[in-house]
């Protein structure tokens, strides 16, 4: 598996890198004969980081639900 995000400078760890991720190791379930899943980059780097852009979304859900139950942030 090689990761290889298009138009960027280098691959970050993101919604869709989770779901190819994700993919490839429900794939690997799948197969009885295979062992194990060799992980690269076409970059310079492997994964520079998160994209914390995507949590706020994730934030919103988590903050919703301590105010509906009751609970301070």
């Amino acid at each position: 598996m090689q990761y290889n995000a298009e138009n960027e400078s280098v691959n970050k760890f993101d919604a869709e890198t989770n779901k190819q991720f994700g993919e490839a190791v429900s794939a690997l379930e799948k197969a009885d004969n295979v062992k194990g899943l060799i992980v690269t980059s076409a970059k310079g780097v492997f994964i520079a980081g998160a994209d914390i852009t995507e949590f706020v979304g994730s934030f919103k859900k988590i903050r919703k639900r301590d105010q509906r139950l009751g609970r301070s942030c």
